[in-house]
């Protein structure tokens, strides 16, 4: 069976890096992502993004507890100014 409905887009590349570029002191885990900021996100959804970005270098990571709590690179901010870039 093929599913014709539109699919729907969530939240891009670009966002999540300007979400953690605005918490760069403390951090963000994927609960905070979830919860706070990106309410219509479930927790897995947000560890699947932020860990996209680890994995291509855009965000660094520690373990924190029971969670990852991720921080921007250096890459990340000029991923993302790059990105905000085409959007204009």
């Amino acid at each position: 069976m093929v599913n014709n409905l539109p699919k729907e887009i969530g939240y891009t590349k670009a966002d999540y890096l300007e979400l953690l570029m605005e918490h760069d002191e403390k951090g963000l885990t994927p609960s905070d992502v979830s919860e706070i900021y990106f309410d219509d996100v479930t927790i897995h959804a947000a560890n699947n993004s932020l860990r996209r970005l680890k994995t291509s270098g855009l965000a660094t990571r520690i373990l924190d507890g029971t969670e990852f709590r991720y921080w921007v690179t250096d890459r990340g901010i000029l991923r993302y100014d790059y990105l905000r870039s085409q959007e204009e």
